[in-house]
């Protein structure tokens, strides 16, 4: 989470309220949601768990790439071929 500068915040406006901004990507487009500082307690530990499960996810999918890439039996399938438009 990222805190605002006093120049993103306009005056009146609800980022005055909340300092703080949590920002990710769904579906390849960016959201922001705006924090209070009296739930920045809660958030911080909420984000800290997704990043680790994130983490967790992303070590599992490469172990499993690695033992299936080092199965003898795996057939190995030229990747397909990409066309481009002219």
């Amino acid at each position: 989470m990222t805190p605002l500068t006093m120049s993103e915040a306009s005056p009146g406006s609800r980022d005055r309220l909340c300092p703080w901004q949590w920002t990710r990507k769904i579906d390849g487009k960016t959201v922001t949601r705006l924090v209070a500082d009296d739930q920045l307690d809660d958030y911080r530990q909420w984000l800290d768990n997704h990043r680790r499960l994130r983490a967790l996810v992303a070590e599992l999918e490469a172990m499993t790439l690695a033992f299936a890439d080092a199965d003898p039996r795996a057939k190995r399938r030229p990747a397909p071929a990409r066309h481009t438009s002219a």
